[in-house]
């Protein structure tokens, strides 16, 4: 039997890459290398919570170096929770993941915001 895909368990339809993960600045990106706008691209100007696609990349790859999955980083980055009681209640996988493991991922995610 197959497991159906749940994010809360970091279960996902094996057509879906570790690239499918993008963080809102990284979308707008995308929107803007298109040329796109609309809907979707004034909804990403007003939520990138990141000074470029630079700095939300580097986050991601940092917390995915400390163990995150991709899908885990990403919602860091466009939650910006602030505490570890915030960060597990929004991102149900981070349940299975050490407190202090979640504060070092926001501490980051703080840091690289104020960059």
């Amino acid at each position: 039997m197959r497991d159906e895909e749940d994010a809360g368990r970091l279960v996902f339809d094996s057509s879906v890459s570790e690239g499918a993960f993008l963080s809102v600045s990284e979308a707008l990106s995308v929107l803007t290398k298109h040329g796109k706008s609309g809907d979707t691209r004034r909804y990403a100007e007003e939520f990138s919570t990141f000074p470029s696609e630079d700095v939300s990349l580097d986050l991601k790859r940092t917390l995915c170096d400390s163990g995150l999955h991709v899908f885990e980083a990403v919602q860091m980055i466009n939650l910006c929770p602030e505490t570890v009681e915030e960060a597990k209640s929004i991102i149900p996988s981070l349940w299975s993941r050490d407190d202090g493991a979640v504060q070092r991922a926001i501490d980051e995610t703080i840091a690289s915001k104020n960059v």
